[in-house]
């Protein structure tokens, strides 16, 4: 099977080949609605059908999915773009950062206790 070795990215950009964006956006959409949540997009529930889907994804899918094309994505490139960005993973810059923190003010506090718990210097007289 040829789609077997292809991206969802180039599966849904090589579905809009020729005629309207907003056409093809909205079957684009039906086709991974019903990929994912195994039924046809009749009725559009807030939450995901399937909680395995990440929210954003639903959202993104039920917005191409508007039955008028003006509050639909600008094209159905975008459309890919919204769910390329939910579903690249996470950066972990903030992670490490936050680690980082976490990590010195430990360290700090070992210290901060280790100096207290020394004995005062005996005072001369």
């Amino acid at each position: 099977m040829e789609t077997a070795n292809r991206s969802w990215r180039e599966i849904v950009r090589a579905y809009v080949v020729a005629g309207h964006d907003e056409t093809d956006q909205f079957s684009a959409a039906a086709a991974l609605y019903q990929a994912l949540y195994g039924k046809p997009p009749v009725e559009l529930p807030a939450k995901p059908p399937n909680p395995a889907v990440p929210i954003v994804v639903h959202r993104a899918i039920v917005r191409a999915l508007a039955v008028d094309p003006a509050n639909r994505w600008p094209s159905t490139g975008d459309l890919v773009d919204a769910l390329d960005l939910a579903l690249r993973p996470r950066s972990t810059k903030w992670f490490i950062a936050f680690a980082l923190v976490v990590t010195a003010a430990v360290v700090g506090g070992v210290v901060i206790a280790h100096e207290l718990k020394k004995p005062p210097p005996a005072q001369v007289r």
